[in-house]
């Protein structure tokens, strides 16, 4: 779909475009985004001062609205800081199904911030719904989210 297509479909209908602006939305694949602008949380998963996604713990969920794949991505990137460490799984629009990408993410001292990359197993195209779930040691903090990009 075209980027003026798509600017006219949010501009002239009911669609609720997230706190995500629909320049950034187009550029999605650009760039990195901060995690912090996430739409929908669920969980004991906050938002901290720097936007990052903190106090994730096992079970809950974050989702961005409306990310727009121009092209299929290859890969995916995730800045995270280890605490107890887990699992990140990534979906496009439903929880279900294969993920497009899945990081472990090891122990850590909850201080320093890592890179990590996974291919992506499947590979959105289009406008989605981005989502994560999170899972790992129940009852304690998991890792704290920064930012991540799609290549």
């Amino acid at each position: 779909m075209p980027v003026s297509a798509l600017l006219k479909y949010f501009a002239n209908s009911s669609h609720a475009v997230s706190s995500i602006s629909v320049i950034e939305m187009l550029t999605s694949m650009d760039r990195s985004l901060v995690a912090g602008r996430a739409c929908l949380l669920t969980g004991h998963v906050r938002i901290d001062r720097t936007f990052s996604l903190a106090q994730v713990r096992d079970g809950d969920t974050a989702s961005w609205k409306s990310f727009f794949f121009k092209d299929k991505p290859r890969k995916m990137k995730i800045s995270v800081c280890p605490v107890s460490g887990g699992w990140i799984t990534v979906y496009s629009d439903y929880m279900y199904g294969t993920p497009v990408a899945r990081f472990q993410v090891p122990e850590g001292d909850g201080l320093h911030f890592i890179t990590l990359e996974a291919p992506t197993q499947v590979r959105p195209e289009g406008l989605t719904t981005l989502r994560m779930r999170f899972s790992g040691p129940e009852d304690r903090d998991l890792f704290t989210i920064g930012s991540f990009v799609f290549e």
